[in-house]
């Protein structure tokens, strides 16, 4: 389970059940005509991976959504995790006192050791890069003895585990297919108060690394303590959470526009391999089916020009999960391929 979390997530739900197969997550009207709006996803594919929504990072596994089946296998015991081309799986496992970051079969059958950091659900938003031999991290106060690491940043290893780029004060580091990097210059700090950490040294904001590697520059954009960035397959735009919804922008910091608006919250956004959709988190405290709110895992069209509240997002439905409104549960970061 993502350390990013809020305590405005543990909200009694009232009980009821969805009338529709898919309800919107931008927006909570139920005339709302979204099996008839064109802009509305009717047909996902490929495969999601993420965390279940555990009571504890401990008990908390990798899993993956098969659109094509339409149901979640859980794969492996690890509180964030990211698929790599080659379908491994690089993620953290919390132990009592130390995070392991291993790289786990395909089927989640075995898994190897990279390294081991003295401490304790420190380390968070594993990425992976194209070619699948470059590992992201974030890393903050918790993570003070990885040799080579920022107490406070992002770090890139290689598949034995060695450092081999450090980036402070930034952070959620994430990959384009060129090898371009983009991060955030805050954190949510991950406690009861859902505090915003901003780096003490650049700034809150949007900030990108060229594929040569080299100093974080700014992104040109207005944007206020964003977060969970996300790259698109041809490397063009930036999805990001901003206020509690999704939010796209060129890399370059221009056409800045809204994708989900409403009551609920959006967070940990991911592109469809072809770009024309975006999965994200949807966190809700009015879905039915349980006595706390959760997230659930939806998808929203990546091109919307409108703050999405007629044409909302769908989500993601789950055979397994009846007590829950036959909705997908989980937790980011989220792997699209």
């Amino acid at each position: 389970m993502s350390r990013f979390y809020s305590f405005r997530r543990q909200l009694i739900l009232p009980l009821f059940v969805l009338p529709l197969l898919f309800a919107g997550c931008g927006d909570d009207k139920k005339d709302d005509p979204q099996p008839n709006n064109p802009d509305t996803p009717s047909g996902p594919t490929g495969k999601l991976t993420f965390a279940t929504s555990g009571t504890s990072n401990s008990s908390t596994k990798i899993q993956e959504y098969d659109f094509a089946v339409g149901r979640p296998a859980q794969l492996i015991t690890g509180y964030e995790g990211t698929r790599l081309p080659n379908g491994e799986i690089f993620f953290i496992r919390a132990e009592w006192t130390t995070d392991e970051v291993r790289i786990g079969t395909a089927n989640g059958a075995t898994s190897t050791k990279l390294f081991e950091a003295n401490c304790s659900n420190g380390l968070s938003y594993p990425q992976v890069n194209a070619a699948g031999d470059r590992f992201a991290l974030t890393a903050y106060y918790r993570c003070t003895q990885i040799p080579g690491a920022p107490q406070y940043g992002t770090f890139v290893m290689n598949r034995s585990g060695q450092i081999v780029a450090r980036y402070d004060s930034v952070y959620q580091g994430t990959f384009a297919a060129n090898g371009t990097m983009v991060f955030t210059g805050a954190i949510d700090e991950g406690n009861f108060s859902a505090a915003i950490i901003p780096s003490a040294s650049r700034g809150e904001g949007l900030y990108r690394v060229n594929p040569g590697g080299g100093r974080p520059v700014k992104i040109p954009v207005a944007v206020d303590k964003p977060l969970y960035p996300a790259i698109s397959p041809d490397g063009s735009k930036v999805a990001f959470s901003l206020n509690d919804h999704i939010w796209v922008v060129n890399i370059d910091g221009s056409g800045l526009r809204q994708v989900t608006s409403g009551s609920r919250s959006e967070t940990y956004p991911v592109w469809s391999p072809n770009g024309s959709l975006i999965a994200c988190l949807c966190y809700g405290t009015d879905f039915p089916g349980a006595l706390f709110g959760f997230n659930v895992v939806s998808v929203v069209p990546a091109n919307a020009t409108t703050e999405m509240i007629n044409s909302a997002p769908v989500y993601v439905q789950d055979p397994t999960s009846s007590n829950t409104g036959n909705l997908m549960r989980g937790d980011g970061p989220l792997t699209w391929r």
